[in-house]
């Protein structure tokens, strides 16, 4: 706990997986089963991260948010 999203920015040649600083996207996850990440760069530099998520709601979905790196 919490539960919740975190990712890592690596350097180009993934070589940095085991010091890259770790940060939360969110923390409002009900349990253990959330996850299954994918990112893509959007045309101005900012990542769209999406993953499998429910929270206070309790209805599973896709869930995504807009990160500025």
């Amino acid at each position: 706990k919490p539960y919740g999203i975190r990712a890592r920015l690596l350097d180009p040649e993934c070589t940095t997986i085991d010091t890259a600083p770790e940060f939360v996207i969110r923390d409002d996850g009900l349990g253990t089963d959330l996850g299954y990440p994918w990112g893509c760069v959007l045309p101005n530099g900012n990542v769209l991260a999406l993953y499998y998520f429910y929270d206070n709601d309790l209805i599973r979905h896709i869930a995504g948010s807009v990160l500025e790196i």
